[in-house]
């Protein structure tokens, strides 16, 4: 914030009509090579303005900026993926080093966002459980294939699978069932974080157990630059990891 920007299309139309005011006065003046001159310096102008400011923006972006804290905006930014009930509040209902060992029974305990679980569908997961007048809760793989896409960049057979155990699984729907009758739901608000360099991120938040460390790496490529993606989620506060 607070860096002046400078847009190349209205320098260009700045310098254009310039160029061509100064033709219509000096026509008359000097010979026309001279007046077909003027349209150097005018591009060595713009291409200036151009390269400044690519450079100027690629310094606020820098993935090689470590060390530097993050301001205010873009810790708004990060919190406001991290409400109660998100798939990223929600990817932080166990820790991990690898994102791969996501406990997916953790991640998808209160089951889809999409849709609600049919009389036929509770019907027969309560005969299977036995557990007669508790919640049930469904998902697809489908869907937690988007949000491990969305989360980390993954897809569930790229996971460890671990907590997936904890589902019953229906063939003939296709889906993954819990039966419980509480929630996990989370907000989390990171209290500060910093750059690590190469596109990666440090927060740290407190909960009600401990001081937890996620690291994010934001995305490079063409397709999804800037997107968050977690990376890991550790237990920093001694008290609870002894």
């Amino acid at each position: 914030t607070g860096r002046l920007s400078f847009s190349p299309v209205l320098v260009a139309v700045v310098l254009i009509a310039a160029v061509l005011v100064l033709q219509r006065v000096l026509r008359k003046r000097v010979r026309p090579a001279v007046l077909h001159a003027l349209w150097l310096p005018a591009a060595v102008i713009l291409a200036g303005v151009i390269i400044f400011t690519g450079t100027n923006s690629a310094s606020v972006h820098s993935p090689d900026d470590e060390g530097r804290p993050l301001d205010e905006t873009m810790m708004e930014q990060l919190n406001g993926l991290f409400f109660a009930g998100s798939w990223y509040s929600q990817a932080l209902t166990s820790t991990y080093e690898d994102p791969r060992d996501v406990d997916l029974g953790q991640m998808f305990y209160n089951g889809s966002k999409n849709r609600q679980i049919t009389p036929e569908e509770y019907q027969y997961i309560q005969q299977q459980c036995g557990f007669p007048g508790i919640d049930v809760m469904v998902i697809s793989p489908q869907e937690m294939d988007e949000a491990l896409l969305e989360v980390f960049g993954l897809t569930l057979e790229d996971t460890h699978k671990v907590g997936l155990d904890q589902f019953l699984y229906w063939e003939e729907t296709g889906c993954y069932y819990l039966v419980h009758g509480d929630t996990n739901a989370i907000g989390i608000t990171f209290a500060e974080g910093q750059t690590l360099g190469e596109g990666c991120l440090a927060l740290t938040y407190t909960g009600y157990d401990g001081t937890y460390l996620v690291r994010l790496r934001l995305g490079q490529t063409e397709s999804d630059a800037g997107h968050v993606y977690i990376e890991s989620h550790q237990a920093i506060d001694p008290a609870y990891t002894s």
